[in-house]
């Protein structure tokens, strides 16, 4: 629980320290690697009620000022989509630079690694969790997430799922923590209302069914025993969750969008974008079934042995994030638009569902699938391991070349702002080695962001939006670096 600053220090060793230095310092270095990215250009001029799929008009204005993003956002709320917390967090990165998101989203990774060790330690607020806890969190992160570089250093993106995971997981502690202790975190309405707000106002396909799980233990806790004058904090932070999800589907611009993007012949529809949701939810279960069968596996053999009462409760909460690990990606099936990155919030729930039964088993010491170093999980532990580090190594040295070539293109644009020829600035976007991006994609493990933005026709949308972003007439990439055919 959360106690005074002794409490919260309790645990803290070189040990445990130098690894979460040594996490941060990596997703630093990645981010520092990535440059800006297809919408991220968009996202740094005032919106206007246009899409997305054309070019900025040539009177856009870059974001300057918190008046710019208030504007934005009223324009993007009601012509492109709700998600106003996480474009509002966009915008403000975008205003205020690439090298403060660099240094903030290697913290709100930490800060999602901390969270997912609080909450599998029984909503433990503090530093007692064992370094293997975040080291294994870390493991099956970097292990089982589809197109991680899309989450973690895309700055666009990071904020819609990375950081608005965090949101959410930090609201979800108030109650994990009253679940196992019985004590109310926040005691301030307005305060918990407004967390409860932000939290709803997030992600499609997760709120809707952190809801009602919600909303039922309230409703069970108030049939056992009522609920104190301090415990109905929680209803004002349900109330909140709710209002702030029904201002993120009831957004004009939802529908807008999907108009526009069916005329255009983005999205598909009918049975054609069943088939595709499909094959893509079977790819992500095969990935996670090891997950869910060390869950259900476990659970069986632990609901026959004499557990203590706070296991129970642990327990109980592998059911409740594994159901919405399950939903929120099944729910996926009626979405006009899958990406791979959809799914990360439903493994962000499997963990948690995974790292409460790995403690649970420590605890009890009664697994059938643990102790035992030369099983079938104990090998695959090991190849595991082994593949962690080698991919974690081959990310380093791709996104360095990444780099290395963002510099030269940024060298370019430089030069031609500083005497500018009037001509269309032809420019090799990413290293030869990296032609290859299935290659190298795999050499990191598939973490390798999607980064090549321009394409070789310089009135192409982007093209147009990236010189309008630097001030120059016109760039194109040459004829081999149109990765879009």
């Amino acid at each position: 629980m959360i106690g005074d600053i002794g409490q919260v220090k309790a645990g803290l060793n070189k040990k445990k320290i130098s690894i979460i230095l040594l996490l941060y310092v990596l997703l630093w270095y990645l981010n520092y690697c990535t440059p800006l990215i297809f919408d991220d250009y968009v996202y740094s001029f005032t919106f206007s009620d246009h899409s997305m799929l054309f070019s900025l008009p040539e009177t856009a204005n870059r974001v300057d000022s918190i008046t710019d993003i208030f504007v934005s956002q009223w324009n993007h709320y009601f012509s492109w989509g709700g998600r106003t917390v996480a474009h509002t967090l966009v915008q403000l990165f975008l205003w205020q630079g690439k090298f403060l998101f660099n240094i903030a989203n290697a913290v709100c990774f930490i800060i999602l690694l901390l969270e997912i060790s609080w909450i599998i330690n029984r909503g433990e607020m503090d530093f007692r969790f064992s370094e293997q806890d975040i080291l294994y969190v870390f493991g099956l992160l970097w292990f089982f997430s589809i197109g991680l570089g899309d989450v973690f250093v895309w700055l666009t993106l990071s904020c819609n799922y990375l950081w608005t995971m965090v949101i959410l997981l930090g609201f979800l502690l108030i109650y994990i923590n009253h679940f196992y202790y019985g004590t109310v975190i926040i005691k301030s309405k307005a305060l918990i209302i407004g967390f409860g707000l932000l939290a709803g106002w997030t992600n499609e396909n997760t709120i809707c069914f952190v809801i009602p799980v919600l909303t039922l233990y309230l409703f069970k806790l108030h049939k056992s025993r009522g609920l104190s004058q301090e415990e109905k904090c929680l209803l004002y932070g349900l109330a909140g969750l709710c209002t702030g999800y029904l201002i993120l589907m009831l957004a004009p611009g939802n529908y807008v969008r999907f108009i526009r993007e069916t005329n255009a012949g983005v999205l598909l529809s009918g049975a054609a974008m069943l088939q595709r949701n499909l094959v893509a939810i079977v790819k992500i279960l095969a990935l996670r079934c090891i997950l869910y069968v060390y869950v259900f596996k476990n659970v069986l053999v632990l609901n026959r042995c004499r557990l203590e009462e706070t296991d129970k409760k642990s327990l109980s909460l592998v059911l409740v994030f594994t159901f919405l690990s399950f939903c929120s990606l099944i729910i996926m099936m009626f979405s006009p638009e899958f990406r791979f990155r959809s799914s990360f919030p439903g493994l962000i729930f499997l963990i948690i569902a995974v790292g409460l039964v790995r403690n649970v088993v420590c605890a009890s010491k009664q697994s059938l699938l643990n102790n035992n170093r030369n099983s079938f999980y104990g090998m695959l532990q090991k190849l595991t391991t082994a593949y962690i580090c080698l991919t974690l190594i081959g990310s380093i040295y791709v996104y360095s070349l990444q780099h290395q070539q963002t510099q030269a293109v940024l060298a370019e644009i430089e030069k031609e702002k500083n005497s500018p020829t009037g001509n269309t600035l032809i420019v090799k976007e990413r290293p030869y080695r990296l032609n290859d991006y299935r290659l190298f994609n795999a050499i990191t493990g598939f973490h390798l962001v999607f980064p090549y933005s321009l394409v070789a026709d310089a009135e192409h949308w982007i093209n147009k939006d990236v010189a309008l972003y630097y001030g120059i007439k016109s760039i194109r990439t040459e004829d081999n670096e149109d990765v879009w055919r």
